[in-house]
């Protein structure tokens, strides 16, 4: 099997968006897909943080350690 990374979709808030200059988004997803045993998930962001913050994770590779991860055993 592949190994590999999938998109991280970051979706502000109707106000932020605005000031943005973009808009918000309301959606539900439904996500079916099959990993080797200890993949993980990664669900929203742990803690509020300024766009500069946010950027220096993605130039850093560290997002990832941003956000919630569901490990495998609780799918």
């Amino acid at each position: 099997m592949r190994r590999k990374k999938l998109s991280l979709q970051v979706h502000p808030p109707p106000e932020i968006a605005e000031s943005l200059g973009g808009e918000a988004k309301t959606e539900f997803l439904v996500v079916f897909f099959a990993a080797e045993p200890n993949a993980e998930i990664f669900v929203g962001l742990r803690k509020s943080m300024t766009r500069d913050q946010f950027e220096d994770a993605l130039h850093s590779g560290t997002v990832a350690d941003l956000c919630h991860a569901i490990p495998d055993e609780e799918r």
